[in-house]
């Protein structure tokens, strides 16, 4: 695909004194001439980074004020990323696998590099409501379920987990997975409600544990008492999925929520990529 460097993603021609993005042609911060907003510059001065801006000489005066904004802003970011709201990308699903079974396989990653160890911890709440063909309940796990925090490492510079390359049950590296095994001969909806927000901690409560047997977090480390420093805010991790295949399996209602985006569902996959499922 052949790209403009002069048009930015949403097809806007951008101006040479616009502030470059990155990522390659077509990222801009944005379009229309850059009036010095936050550096106290004379109008239409080309920003530092637009591809004007790059080969103009700059006064004394006009360096020092550029020298101090960029260091306000370092100072401004670098308290921020002490708690950051994770990116979630998505590396399978939502997949309707049929008879209201499920999987959403994702990863998570940092805005910026960690400024020092840290962890990404998720707050999450599961809730069934299931009936079978006979008219009962499934008693157990339509019961309350009490919510949970898990939690993976991340090191010092980096903007991805610890384990993001181990090897798991798939054969296929990812960080979480929503999922449910097939409820045959049943109706219902699954929810599972989830916030995501990394810390930099040196350690975690000596309540996280890996295998908990009070959540479903298996091998991660988890707990069910509410972290001190946990603030409620982050990225949301949502999933909700309606099924009724008493009589046949008809395809199931998925909605699937990453932060602001949501998450366009897939239907059947090859058995080999399912996932071993998490009660």
């Amino acid at each position: 695909m052949d790209f403009d460097p002069w048009l930015n993603r949403e097809g806007e021609f951008v101006h040479p004194y616009a502030p470059a993005g990155s990522g390659g042609p077509g990222f801009f911060f944005g379009c229309r001439i850059w009036d010095g907003d936050g550096y106290d510059l004379p109008p239409e001065t080309p920003h530092p980074l637009s591809p004007a801006g790059r080969h103009i000489t700059l006064n004394h005066d006009l360096r020092e004020k550029l020298k101090h904004h960029a260091i306000h802003r370092h100072n401004r970011r670098h308290k921020a990323e002490t708690k950051q709201d994770p990116y979630i990308r998505t590396l399978y699903g939502p997949a309707d696998l049929g008879y209201g079974e499920v999987a959403w396989r994702v990863w998570y990653e940092l805005p910026y590099p960690a400024p020092s160890d840290g962890w990404i911890v998720q707050w999450v709440q599961r809730s069934y409501d299931i009936w079978y063909a006979d008219g009962s309940a499934d008693t157990k796990l339509n019961s309350p379920h009490t919510p949970y925090w898990e939690a993976w490492e991340v090191k010092k510079g980096k903007r991805v987990t610890v384990d993001r390359d181990a090897p798991t049950d798939t054969g296929e590296p990812y960080d979480d997975s929503f999922d449910q095994p097939s409820r045959e001969d049943s109706r219902g909806e699954f929810k599972v409600r989830g916030v995501v927000k990394f810390y930099a901690l040196p350690s975690l409560p000596a309540s996280f544990i890996a295998n908990n047997p009070a959540t479903a977090a298996s091998d991660l480390r988890s707990t069910v008492n509410r972290p001190d420093f946990w603030d409620g805010t982050g990225t949301t991790h949502d999933l909700t999925v309606t099924w009724d295949c008493r009589s046949s399996s008809s395809p199931s209602q998925i909605t699937a929520t990453a932060g602001s985006n949501m998450c366009k569902p897939i239907v059947a996959v090859p058995a080999t990529m399912r996932l071993n499922n998490r009660p």
